[in-house]
């Protein structure tokens, strides 16, 4: 199994590792301690920057920011808390005893086996390089490190349960530790959950896994299964994740476990106070075609375990149930009239792949949320029944949510594979962009427009 030398090409043609962000994060982090050359520095082409034994400081970074470097700076410093394997250990023992997630998963495991979550840290391979990276992390991105953690405490459980081998289970735990590795290169304030990302941002983003694969092929210590697990932590199964949009068993078996960890993880990360067993198992039931069916089952035990948390006020909680349900029915209502104007064989015109890619998540969504109980007409027939249930309007809120998000994702999906549709040149591009259009304006809380797909057109 080998990294497709396309995406090498893309990451070699937009310079994916640029080193900007990188240098500037090691530079914040020598203000906190202190970072010791244990060799000269020098250019490529032989020029000595730094001498061995220096102590770095913030004012390197503009020295070395435009400079291609002979070795990586990262088996140039010395850093005295450097994140080496002790260190995790330490650190995930001390997660397993205080977070929601990691508790979860020792019990589910059980006294008996609990000893299986850390284990694998031993046997992985964890390069200089790796170490400094996770250091810096540490050091500058503290919630991107923490959530690496927690990614791999849940990546172990679930190699646990599918029975990989302690070989598999120690090269899974180091792709977990490093998937977000990528991170580190781009501009710090895409981290910020308040920062609302524009189309040029979101598809830079997209290709973050690359760089992160790019970063562990680099240290020449890992396997080919570590590398792909990397690039492929945001697939799907159904084919609409990223960067290679490949579906099923096109995505290597430590990839679906990945993939599967990202969304656990992350789900008990944004809502650690706030219900994340429910919102996650519904999420889950909604998209059951872009997760692994095996893993999946392994995450609904686990959540049987998690604590009920968050009480909601029933007035708020139901007032939010009817304004998504109405954004939710508008926006499938207008696909499918959208669609019925279109010409006879559209699927063959230049568009219709986006066309097509829109058709089939439309219809996932829908026959989601009918298997729910939650299209909006069985909404509407239960709302009398479900303001008189808190937890019935609760469940109801975050399904619309979910649902809302697969929407506003799909959008994005389409804007990102097929920007070309904007351009309208044909009926289903027509409607493809009209629909993304009138999204956005009804996902932003303005009034939606007449659709201006004439018919036949």
């Amino acid at each position: 199994m080998s990294v497709p030398s396309n995406l090498l090409q893309i990451a070699e043609a937009d310079s994916l590792l640029d080193q900007s962000h990188y240098l500037r994060a090691i530079a914040s982090m020598a203000k906190d301690q202190s970072l010791v050359l244990r060799d000269a520095i020098y250019t490529a082409n032989g020029v000595r920057l730094a001498d061995k034994g220096m102590l770095l400081d913030s004012a390197f970074y503009d020295s070395l920011v435009n400079e291609r470097l002979r070795h990586p700076i990262d088996e140039l410093v010395d850093v005295r808390q450097l994140v080496d394997v002790p260190t995790l250990e330490a650190e995930c023992m001390t997660l397993c005893e205080s977070a929601m997630l990691p508790r979860m998963l020792m019990r589910a495991l059980g006294e008996g086996e609990q000893w299986r979550l850390l284990a694998p840290l031993a046997d992985m391979a964890w390069p200089q390089q790796a170490s400094f990276k996770l250091t810096v992390m540490r050091s500058q991105r503290q919630v991107l490190y923490e959530h690496s953690l927690s990614m791999m405490l849940v990546s172990i459980y679930l190699g646990v349960r599918q029975g990989l081998s302690d070989e598999q289970l120690a090269q899974l735990a180091a792709a977990a530790l490093l998937h977000d590795v990528g991170m580190l290169f781009m501009e710090p304030s895409w981290t910020d959950p308040q920062h609302k990302l524009t189309l040029d941002e979101r598809r830079q983003l997209s290709v973050h896994s690359i760089t992160a694969m790019l970063v562990v092929r680099s240290t020449a210590a890992y396997p080919a299964e570590v590398e792909m697990a990397v690039l492929e932590h945001h697939e799907r199964m159904d084919g609409s994740g990223y960067p290679r949009n490949v579906s099923g068993e096109y995505i290597s078996p430590l990839g679906q476990i990945l993939l599967v960890s990202e969304v656990v993880s992350a789900f008990f990360d944004k809502f650690a106070q706030d219900r994340p067993a429910m919102r996650l198992s519904l999420m889950l039931r909604l998209n059951r075609q872009r997760f692994p069916a095996d893993l999946v089952g392994h995450v609904h035990q686990l959540l049987r375990l998690a604590p009920e948390l968050g009480t909601s006020d029933p007035k708020p909680v139901a007032a939010e149930v009817r304004h998504s349900l109405v954004r939710l029915s508008m926006l499938l209502d207008l696909w499918q009239r959208l669609r019925t104007r279109l010409p006879s064989k559209w699927q063959v015109l230049p568009s219709g792949r986006a066309g097509l890619f829109m058709d089939a998540r439309m219809a996932a969504l829908e026959a989601e949320l009918a298997e729910a109980g939650a299209l909006p007409k069985q909404q509407i027939a239960m709302m009398h029944w479900m303001q008189h249930s808190p937890e019935a309007l609760t469940e109801q809120s975050f399904i619309n949510r979910e649902a809302l998000w697969q929407l506003e994702t799909c959008l994005h999906t389409c804007l990102r594979r097929w920007p070309q549709v904007m351009q309208r040149q044909d009926a289903v591009a027509r409607a493809v962009a009209d629909w993304v259009e009138q999204a956005q304006a009804v996902l932003a809380g303005k009034r939606l427009k007449p659709a201006k797909t004439s018919p036949g057109a």
